[in-house]
């Protein structure tokens, strides 16, 4: 009887080939968490200084090298090391390259496994590899930045509300002690109110403005950065770099926004600091109004009162105008 002859095809080598290749990739991984297990041992019994010799001598590693090596074996190799089947800690790390297990290390520890499933690690190129780690990183950094900005920006608005509400307070408490003049109560009081209300608005609309700010210079720095890689674009007779037409136009709309939304906080801020500056006036006729109620002569209280009286209806006359002028700009 003939032996049953099995013809090879181009498949069948191609998968072959495709085991010898998973099976090495496996290895080389394997093997160097237990390698990194070993220098981790070697040196914890040298005297400090010494690793970096012995490792030239006796290994012929660079430093760099087996820190790398150790890296592997503390991120990826499992607790029983190399002793009982598989060296790594989970069925998606064994799936990696030595190179790109290195490569992953700047992925912080906790999101590797999750970042390996979604970027599909196993299935992209070393250099598309190193562009979705970068981009993991601009992220967090950008997170880091906004949540930091957020922070003073919270922290000055706080200040800025403490410092209004001192002023408000001081007011209404001197406010309060004008009991003789009790239409001029009730007049500065009704527009310490009126105030108060304006300039509570006024923040909220500032931290609003801030806030939308911050977000388009976030994006605006996200959207330089692209500028400065241009994609590579094939023609008939060369191979040219352009910007992205979509960035460039979202850029600069971005930035007339930015410097839309600048301007207008420009104004709430103007606005709120000129609420202030009426407050700081109450405040001032109020106590000049207490100080007169104190004063014992009355020739010099009439002449207090006269100069007092003359200096607002030049102030008024001067308001006036203003008043008019603007009117007529509306």
């Amino acid at each position: 009887m003939n032996d049953l002859q099995v013809t090879r095809t181009p498949e069948m080598v191609a998968a072959e080939i495709n085991l010898i290749k998973d099976q090495t990739r496996k290895l080389v991984l394997s093997n160097s968490i237990a390698i990194g297990k070993k220098l981790k041992e070697v040196k914890e019994m040298l005297e400090p200084g010494q690793f970096g010799k012995w490792l030239a001598e006796a290994v012929d590693f660079s430093q760099s090298t087996a820190n790398n090596l150790m890296r592997v074996y503390d991120e990826y190799g499992a607790d029983q090391g190399v002793l009982f089947g598989s060296a790594a800690k989970s069925d998606v790390v064994e799936k990696l390259t030595y190179t790109q297990a290195v490569l992953l290390l700047g992925v912080p520890a906790e999101q590797r496994e999750d970042f390996i499933k979604e970027a599909h690690v196993e299935d992209i190129s070393t250099r598309e590899l190193q562009a979705e780690i970068k981009k993991l990183k601009m992220a967090k950094e950008a997170a880091e930045a906004k949540a930091e900005a957020d922070h003073k920006l919270t922290r000055k608005t706080e200040e800025k509300l403490a410092k209004v509400s001192r002023q408000a307070e001081e007011l209404s408490m001197q406010l309060a002690g004008a009991v003789e003049n009790k239409k001029i109560v009730e007049a500065m009081s009704s527009q310490r109110d009126v105030l108060v209300a304006e300039a509570e608005e006024l923040r909220k609309n500032l931290y609003d403005k801030e806030q939308e700010t911050s977000v388009l210079e976030e994006r605006i720095k996200e959207l330089e950065e692209q500028l400065k890689q241009p994609v590579t674009v094939a023609t008939k007779t060369e191979i040219v770099e352009k910007v992205p037409e979509a960035v460039t136009q979202e850029l600069e709309e971005l930035r007339s926004k930015l410097a839309e939304v600048q301007s207008d906080a420009g104004a709430q801020k103007e606005a709120l600091e000129l609420k202030v500056e009426i407050w700081a006036v109450l405040n001032g006729i109020n106590k000049l109004l207490e100080h007169l109620d104190k004063v014992q002569d009355g020739k010099r209280g009439a002449g207090v009162c006269k100069a007092l009286a003359s200096a607002l209806a030049q102030s008024q006359n001067q308001i006036t105008k203003r008043l008019a002028k603007f009117e007529q700009e509306v």
